[in-house]
């Protein structure tokens, strides 16, 4: 399996991460641990092997192909919400059965208001982050809170997941061996579970996660506050650059402007005494 999927290298890996924000039935972590094990697979020492093979994938490569894929794959959602989203909610089946328009309202006003946190939760809660990245385009939510959010998980989360997938190579390929001799009882078993939960999220239980602060995991609370000082931080450091600007800009106009000419002194009249 390994070597089957290592011909598709930085292609692969791209795409599946890409395919996980538009539907793929696989969580996007699954990939980005798979990049680090095919580079540890391929930095490791085989028997016989008396020097690494220079066309080999490299992790300076890998590391970044895997980052940039998570940060478009986000923007891909945000940017169909935004140009496409007003058709897509508008729909009759899901604001009947996924989006009603009470709910809309409650994720407009959270996404307003908590903008980043609402985004940390629906990256760190399963099953939500494409409909929240969506809803963030087709709400218009600032797209520096949006890189911001993106950032706070892209960065340290996937070399987090990528080392440690990389410096474990060992350990995981014995996992998917013992994997691999239940193959086909594993499929049948995820697939079940996917139905069970599609089936109790559409018939049962139709709850969205609105972004409420109950519905944020402990995990993600403590860095409230971080990032929103980083918020701040940016929009301060972007209203100074804009106010440069302007402040460059004003003395240029001031002096091309032709200076004005003083009115002319006028003639009063003589006034002829009677001699």
């Amino acid at each position: 399996m390994i070597e089957s999927f290592a011909k598709y290298g930085y292609v692969g890996i791209f795409s599946a991460i890409i395919a996980t924000g538009f539907g793929l039935p696989m969580p996007e972590e699954l990939p980005v641990l798979f990049s680090g094990v095919l580079v540890g697979h391929a930095d490791t020492m085989k028997p016989g092997m008396t020097e690494l093979p220079p066309e080999r994938l490299r992790w300076w490569i890998m590391l970044p192909v895997v980052i940039v894929a998570i940060v478009v794959g986000d923007g891909l959602l945000y940017g169909v919400g935004r140009w496409w989203g007003h058709k897509l909610f508008e729909a009759a089946w899901v604001k009947r059965r996924i989006l009603t328009p009470e709910t809309r309202a409650i994720i407009e006003k959270n996404l307003q208001e908590r903008g980043i946190m609402v985004l940390l939760t629906a990256r760190l809660t399963p099953g939500i982050r494409t409909p929240i990245f969506l809803m963030a385009g087709h709400y218009r939510v600032s797209f520096t809170k949006f890189l911001i959010a993106d950032g706070l998980y892209a960065i340290p989360g996937v070399m987090v997941m990528f080392w440690l997938a990389y410096f474990l190579t060992d350990q995981v390929l014995e996992v998917f061996h013992k994997i691999e001799q239940y193959r086909q009882l594993l499929v049948f078993g995820i697939l079940c579970a996917v139905g069970g939960v599609i089936l109790y999220r559409l018939l049962i239980n139709r709850r969205v996660t609105t972004g409420e602060s109950k519905d944020v995991p402990m995990i993600v609370r403590p860095v409230e506050k971080v990032t929103e000082a980083m918020e701040h931080a940016v929009e301060k450091a972007f209203d100074a650059v804009v106010h440069m600007g302007h402040a460059e800009e004003k003395p240029k106009a001031e002096g091309s402007k032709p200076p004005e000419s003083s009115p002319a002194p006028s003639n009063p009249t003589k006034q002829v005494t009677p001699g």
